[in-house]
């Protein structure tokens, strides 16, 4: 079984701030669902940017992680 690991680095010192956008988002368009999950978790959360096509794939992927996150407690 293949495990994968997503770190994210901020480039200005102590921030706290995560923003995934452009050539990411297209990079972790699978995994953006899964960050969506953890995001409540984190100090700041995580902002996708640019990931339009999760609303047109299979399904609109960005709905469904909100109607799940608010049915887990999740506020935005």
């Amino acid at each position: 079984m293949a495990k994968w690991w997503v770190r994210f680095r901020s480039k200005a010192h102590n921030s706290r701030e995560t923003i995934i956008q452009g050539s990411d988002s297209a990079a972790l368009i699978d995994e953006i669902p899964v960050l969506a999950a953890i995001a409540p978790y984190t100090q700041q959360g995580i902002e996708v940017r640019d990931a339009r096509e999760l609303r047109v794939k299979e399904s609109d992927r960005i709905a469904a992680v909100a109607a799940n996150l608010r049915l887990m407690g999740a506020q935005g």
